[in-house]
Order: structure tokens, then C-alpha cells, then sequence
């Protein structure tokens, strides 16, 4: 546990130092001070994350889910959605999803270090101005009496220029997803992903485990929460956690629009 902080407390002076005048005190404030599986605060968001979902298919032998998102305008109105099957970018590659995993277990290159099935980047700094809202939920495609493990979390990434400023390096213009206490890096896919030992843990801002939620398995939607514009370059991030019933058809579309409206 000792380890662990120590680690942590690294990583957040790593991170300050890669992100600059960014709002990192406060971000490292809710993750060494608040639970990122229990917070409601809203937090300033870094330049860069990675929304990643994973789940294990232990009980039900193949379980369905989808990392979704959907963006909107100050007014409300849809700019587009994110989903692995149908929809895997937007503006750019500004908001861009990893594919759809339609079995679970495994893990992709992007997320080999946290074992995710599923990711959406999002790089703040290159989504267009009328970008005033992005809502992120998870959808599970079939009901399940229960789940062996299902959690959706966020993760700051730095960007190329970050890497090259905080690594000494060149880092190009992809994202990094960076891990708590390491020198170390992979480059299967274009990302890079810093980690540490086998004690160490990956900075989270968010994380809901599902197969805990009562009702999830169920009703088979999930809200995590809401990306919202604070500036030109500048977005916060809010938790909602609700679980919600998905429509046969819509499945959760209909509610992530319900949440993205102003006000």
C-alpha cells in the first residue's frame, strides 16, 4: 500500500510536469484523496484520455457490451456518436474508438497494460469549438444474471508534445496512457503506454465497477458521466453512474441525449 502512494504521488508530479498550467492539482487531488470507483465531483479534465471498458465472460460464457458516446452543442443538438461497430470517429480522429469487442477477455493492443476490451480517446485539445458536451455510457446487448467483472474507468493520456516534454523525446502526435512509476514502453499500435511493476497502478479519474451495480446486468444501461466545455481548450468531467433501462431498439441512446441537453 506504502508502494502504491509512493507511486501515485510520482506519477501526479510526472503528470503535472507533461501538462503544464492544466488543472492537475486538482485531478491528482480526487485520485489520492477520493475513492475514482465512489466520486460524484466534478473535476477539470486533462488534455487527453482514454475511456476504457472491460469485462470477463467467467459466468455467462459471452457477454456483449459497447463503450459508447455521444456529442453535443451548447443547444443540445447530436454532433455525432461513438460506438465500435458503426461509428469509430469523429472530427479528425479527435474522438476516436478502439473497435467492438463482442465476446470480452481479451485485450487489445491500445490497452494491453490495462486489459481493456473496449477504448475511446478523446484529445481535447483538437475537438472543435462547438463541442459543448460529450456523454459516455456503456451498454450491455443482452441481459446477464450476473456479471464476473465489468468496469469502465478513464485515464489521462498524454499527448506527443507532452511525451517529448516530459520524456525527452520525440513523441509524435498520437496519445501515451501513462502508468504510475516506469520508463518503459510499448509501441505495437502507434500509442505508447508507460508502466510499472505488477504493484503498480494505472492513474484512474473514474472508475465504476460494474458487475457491483445493482441493476446493471438487468436493465443493461449505464451512464457514466458527462465531459462538459469549461473553455476554448478546456473540458471538466462529471460522474452521473446511473443505471438505466436500455430500449430494445435505442438502447441507450435516447437517455445519453436526455442527459447532454443544457441545463
Amino acid at each position: 500500500m506504502q508502494k502504491q502512494q509512493k507511486n501515485k504521488k510520482q506519477q501526479g508530479k510526472l503528470l503535472d510536469d507533461g501538462y503544464g498550467t492544466r488543472g492537475i492539482s486538482n485531478l491528482n487531488s480526487c485520485q489520492y484523496v477520493d475513492n475514482p470507483s465512489t466520486t460524484v465531483a466534478t473535476i477539470p479534465a486533462p488534455d487527453a484520455v482514454t475511456i476504457g471498458l472491460l469485462w470477463d465472460t467467467q459466468y455467462s460464457g459471452q457477454a456483449n457490451m459497447d463503450l459508447l458516446a455521444s456529442v453535443f452543442n451548447a443547444y443540445g443538438q447530436n454532433l455525432g456518436y461513438i460506438q465500435g461497430a458503426y461509428s469509430r470517429s469523429l472530427f479528425n480522429g479527435a474522438i476516436w474508438h478502439s473497435g467492438d469487442d463482442v465476446k470480452g477477455g481479451a485485450k487489445t493492443n491500445l490497452t494491453a497494460l490495462t486489459g481493456d476490451n473496449e477504448n475511446i480517446v478523446l484529445d481535447f485539445l483538437a475537438i472543435p469549438p462547438e463541442v459543448a458536451c460529450i456523454m459516455v455510457g456503456v451498454l450491455l446487448v443482452q441481459a446477464q444474471s450476473q456479471l464476473a467483472k465489468a468496469e469502465a474507468h478513464i485515464c489521462p493520456l498524454l499527448r506527443g508534445d507532452q511525451v517529448e516534454a516530459s520524456f525527452g523525446a520525440p513523441g509524435g502526435s498520437g496519445t501515451r496512457a501513462v502508468d504510475s512509476d516506469s520508463d518503459s514502453d510499448s509501441d505495437d499500435d502507434g500509442t505508447r503506454a508507460v508502466s510499472g511493476g505488477e504493484d503498480d497502478e494505472l492513474v484512474k479519474i473514474f472508475q465504476a465497477d460494474l458487475e457491483q451495480i445493482p441493476g446493471f446486468p438487468q436493465q443493461r444501461g449505464f451512464v457514466a458521466g458527462r465531459f462538459l466545455r469549461t473553455g476554448p481548450q478546456a473540458f471538466s468531467w462529471t460522474p452521473i453512474r446511473h443505471v438505466v433501462q436500455a430500449d430494445p431498439t435505442s438502447g441507450i441512446w435516447p437517455t445519453l441525449e436526455y442527459y447532454g441537453k443544457p441545463g
